[in-house]
This record gives C-alpha cells, sequence and structure tokens, in this order.
C-alpha cells in the first residue's frame, strides 16, 4: 500500500486514463496492463481488477481462484481443472492467458466476466470433505448400530420421532396413522 500511495496522484490519473483509452481501443488486456504496471505498487493481478471495474463484462480480475479454475490443468477443450497450480506467477501472459480462458467460457456460455469470476471464487472455497463424511452431511459409521438407528431416508431421526417401522421395531400393535387433514 506504501507503494500504490507513492505514486504521484497526477501521474496516476494520466496513468490510468492512458490505459483505459488503450482498452477501450483494443478491447484487449494485454495492451492496457503494461501501462498500468508502470504504476509503482501495481501488478499484472491488480492491473486487472482495475480494468475489471472499469469492463465488468469482459475482463476477468486475476485472482487465484479464476487462475486455478481456468487455467491450471489446461485440457483440450481450454479449460482447466481446478486443481492447485504449482505456483502462479502473477505475469503478463498469466493475465492474458486467464482472460483468454474467460473469454472462451463467456462465449459459450453467455455470460459476465464477473459470473465467470464468482463461480470460480466459489467452486475453488469450498470447504473441503472431512474424511469419512459425505459431501452434503455426515454419514454414520456402518459398524455403529446406534448411528444407523439415528439416519433413516437420510435425515436424522432427532429432528422428528420415529415411528417403530422406521426405527426397526414391529409394526405390530401399532396402528397405521392416517393424516386428519380432509382430502378433496
Amino acid at each position: 500500500m506504501k507503494l500504490v500511495s507513492s505514486n504521484d496522484p497526477a501521474a496516476a490519473r494520466d496513468t490510468i486514463r492512458e490505459a483505459l483509452a488503450a482498452y477501450d481501443r483494443t478491447a484487449r488486456v494485454s495492451n492496457a496492463v503494461p501501462i498500468l504496471t508502470r504504476l509503482r505498487g501495481i501488478g499484472p493481478a491488480t492491473a486487472s481488477l482495475l480494468l475489471a471495474v472499469h469492463d465488468p463484462d469482459r475482463v476477468v480480475f486475476f485472482a487465484d481462484e479464476a487462475f486455478e479454475w481456468l487455467c491450471a490443468t489446461p485440457d483440450t477443450e481450454g479449460g482447466g481443472g481446478g486443481t492447485k497450480a504449482p505456483a502462479i506467477k502473477y505475469n503478463l501472459a498469466e493475465c492474458v492467458l486467464l482472460n483468454d480462458r474467460a473469454k472462451t467460457l463467456r462465449d459459450r456460455l453467455g455470460v459476465r466476466a464477473v459470473d465467470v469470476e464468482r463461480v470460480a471464487f466459489a467452486l475453488l472455497r469450498q470447504p473441503e470433505p472431512r474424511e469419512g463424511s459425505d459431501a452434503k452431511r455426515d454419514v454414520p459409521n456402518g459398524d455403529d448400530e446406534q448411528a444407523k438407528q439415528q439416519m433413516i431416508g437420510g435425515r436424522l431421526a432427532s429432528k422428528r420421532k420415529l415411528e417403530p417401522e422406521e426405527s426397526g421395531g414391529s409394526a405390530k400393535g401399532s396402528p397405521l396413522r392416517r393424516s386428519k387433514r380432509n382430502v378433496r
């Protein structure tokens, strides 16, 4: 932050105007990022953020999640696999690669760049499932009879009172419950 604050305000304003004009003429991130990175404390990732604020429909912010999702493990379709990248270099080439991959996805799906960012963030920030658990809920251990009794139809039995036939008990001697609602 000290480096960014050390930029002369007039020079920073002129540099940003020059970069936005270069971007507006060509709609290419590769033309504007080098201009913005002339400012102290502004690298390609921060420059992409400035451009993404300027044009959220077409420019993706160079965030870790977006890069890992779209570029970490490229396949033949031009998309990533969402695996951790060995090391992001945060250079112009990676910034351009990310925006090219995002453009391919945006064009195919008809979405905005900011939507691509949001999906990448949501997908890569999901908590990892704990060992021995289902992604949606904890599943009782198959060896624990009491835990098996608690799980009925995917819901914990503690949330409602079990009927004898649901809990494995005998249904004999228990009358069948009927709804008291009027059926039309």
